[in-house]
């Protein structure tokens, strides 16, 4: 059992630093060399099959502008998110939405058109916690 969820931070924190190095754009090896280490053991670390040492996983996280926190997000989730819907959403496809959307919001090179996306966002989040509220009291 312990194993299996060292095995499972393993490959999780691996998904967080890949996604990561693919949203600012950097490929396997750039990272690798500016790491000082191969590709190959990136790539490893990456699948989860070689684990991060502390030093390693600091020097990673100072690399990809990241929280090391952030490395961790998720790793105790489960595997289906429940939708608003009532459905679910299972959580590879949540990732895959999230990291598309904040790929694109990392594209866009003017602050104020980013600013102006991150206050419409807030904003229809907020719009969004009012109607399901006011739909709780309802019923």
């Amino acid at each position: 059992m312990q194993g299996e969820l060292h095995d499972l931070v393993d490959a999780k924190v691996g998904q967080k630093v890949r996604e990561r190095r693919a949203m600012l754009g950097l490929s396997q090896r750039d990272l690798a060399q500016s790491l000082g280490i191969s590709p190959q053991q990136m790539a490893k670390y990456e699948r989860g099959t070689s684990s991060l040492s502390a030093g390693r996983l600091y020097q990673v996280a100072e690399r990809l502008n990241v929280p090391i926190a952030l490395l961790f997000a998720d790793v105790h989730e489960p595997a289906e998110t429940p939708a608003t819907d009532g459905g679910s959403v299972a959580d590879g496809e949540v990732s895959r939405e999230l990291f598309d959307i904040v790929r694109t919001y990392a594209s866009l090179s003017d602050g104020g058109v980013q600013t102006a996306v991150r206050h419409l966002l807030r904003a229809v989040a907020s719009e969004d916690r009012a109607h399901r509220l006011r739909r709780a009291q309802e019923g």
